[in-house]
């Protein structure tokens, strides 16, 4: 990842594109024509392959970049000390009190299930956000609000998709009148969003691929939610930690710049990426097991696997509060992190019209 300033990208502009949805999209068009027969096992083999690429380290990335940032607990108290420990106590009572209320770890893997919502929608926005801004255009109030709009009715659906446990609490009737009201808000608000790319379109007088690339492609992701298909379901997740990678990986690259004087080198890059390999592998692949096999030694109430999960549900909830803590856009400090290879007018912080 060159750390040239002046280059008007993340990375660059067809590969921003590239990840940010182009190539998500081309492969959803080509297994969607391709028989379920087909797409089932190819995507089952690939999972785990993926995962450790992709899905991981797109996690420790977040981690990485949060700890490894001069001042943050400070800055962040919350994200780097306060929520991890209520997460790991909270488990702790819960694994405790399985036997007798089963509910309170059923409970945290359903806020880890909902949570995703305000994540996805959060990063489609921040995406679109800052391949705009790397285009040296911008978002004008009344398009911000309309897009989102649409991003606030597709959050409500994606937690409404996922909130099984209160499936459970209200009923199946009540849930399925909830979920078809929700369900056509959502559909509806594509017009709220088409709205503000057009007024971005009319404003700016060009619309960027990668600015609508996004915004395409989690259309696309929630339409594959709403098929069902677990394939499908993995496959958009994947394709939303492809599109996260290169911002902290920017990040990274900016900031070794300015620490040693010299561009983010192919030797650099390599180190970065078996960090985030080797760390994603343990946190996700071998933790997990570690604590099955602690639970199952200890006797701990749990049936197999469970343990596993409530680690993971830790560690995504952590992610998630991370990711709204530190990629704030409005944050000078966020902004020139992110932005520093471009010229100076770039990570200003754009004026409302």
């Amino acid at each position: 990842m060159s750390t040239t300033r002046g280059a008007s990208a993340i990375t660059t502009p067809t590969f921003d594109a590239i990840l940010g949805g182009g190539a998500s999209l081309l492969v959803i068009a080509v297994l969607f024509i391709l028989p379920p027969q087909f797409v089932a096992p190819v995507m089952a083999r690939a999972f785990l392959p993926l995962s450790v690429l992709l899905n991981w380290p797109h996690f420790t990335a977040s981690y990485h970049l949060l700890y490894s940032t001069p001042g943050a607990a400070s800055k962040h108290p919350y994200a780097t000390k306060y929520v991890p420990a209520f997460l790991i106590a909270y488990a702790v009572v819960a694994t405790a009190a399985y036997s007798r209320a089963p509910i309170l770890l059923q409970a945290l893997h359903t806020v880890a299930t909902m949570y995703l919502a305000w994540h996805y929608t959060g990063q489609t926005w921040g995406t679109m956000s800052a391949f705009a801004q790397t285009a040296g255009l911008r978002f004008d109030d009344t398009a911000r609000r309309l897009i989102g709009a649409n991003l606030i009715a597709l959050l409500a659906w994606h937690a409404t998709w996922s909130a099984r446990l209160i499936y459970r609490l209200i009923g199946p009737t009540l849930f399925a009148s909830i979920y078809a009201a929700v369900t056509v808000v959502a559909v509806l608000s594509v017009a709220a969003g088409l709205a503000g790319l057009w007024r971005f379109r009319r404003l700016e007088g060009r619309l960027p691929a990668r600015v609508w690339l996004p915004w395409l492609a989690l259309h696309a992701w929630y339409a594959m939610f709403y098929r069902g298909e677990i394939y499908w379901i993995q496959f958009a997740q994947m394709s939303h930690a492809a599109q996260y990678l290169i911002f902290p990986a920017r990040v990274s690259a900016n900031r070794e710049e300015l620490r040693s004087g010299l561009p983010w080198t192919a030797g650099r890059a390599t180190a970065y990426s078996a960090l985030l390999l080797v760390s994603g592998v343990f946190a996700f692949g071998l933790l997990p097991k570690i604590v099955d096999f602690l639970a199952a030694w200890g006797s701990v109430p749990l049936r197999e696997g469970v343990a596993g999960l409530v680690v993971a549900d830790i560690l995504v909830i952590h992610h998630y509060f991370i990711d709204g803590c530190i990629w704030k856009l409005g944050d000078p400090e966020v902004r020139r992190d992110l932005l520093r290879h471009l010229p100076s007018p770039a990570f200003s912080k754009p004026k409302s019209r």
